[in-house]
């Protein structure tokens, strides 16, 4: 029994609300997948930045790397340093300290005066994350011959 001014809905109606309520889970799961891509990029940053100070830290304890007893460049085996995984660690640049330009600068197989600017790079396997670290090494009084 129809009492008056009371009708079902039409299918337009319906259709035009159900139209309304798929744009708004559209739009809340874009947001929500934007969210999650987000945090991830935040995430692997934090980790490459991480990894390169570590790996910069390995790279201080290894012994100095002098040019006076080989041809330049310095090099350093870092086979040994275990980066998180999907994570690349590697070194950029080795340059060296001209004390008569007060500068670094290339190497110099004559004389080696015992400082190295070492420049690191850290960077993850889809390349959402890329992390450079410079940093000093100094030749301790150890190594000094």
């Amino acid at each position: 029994m129809l009492f008056r001014g009371e009708r079902g809905t039409t299918l337009v109606e319906v259709l035009v609300t159900v139209m309304i309520i798929g744009i708004g889970f559209l739009a809340l799961l874009g947001g929500l997948w934007t969210a999650v891509v987000a945090s991830d990029s935040n995430v692997k940053l934090a980790t490459a930045e991480a990894t390169a100070r570590a790996f910069a830290e390995f790279l201080k304890r290894q012994p100095y790397d002098d040019v006076n007893d080989h041809p330049c460049p310095a090099s350093y085996n870092y086979a040994t340093f275990i980066p998180p995984e999907h994570f690349t660690p590697t070194i950029t640049s080795i340059e060296y300290w001209n004390p008569t330009e007060q500068d670094f600068g290339p190497c110099q197989t004559d004389n080696d005066a015992g400082q190295q600017l070492i420049t690191v790079r850290v960077h993850s396997e889809d390349l959402r994350a890329d992390e450079e670290l410079q940093f000093v090494k100094r030749r301790t009084t150890d190594e000094e011959g």
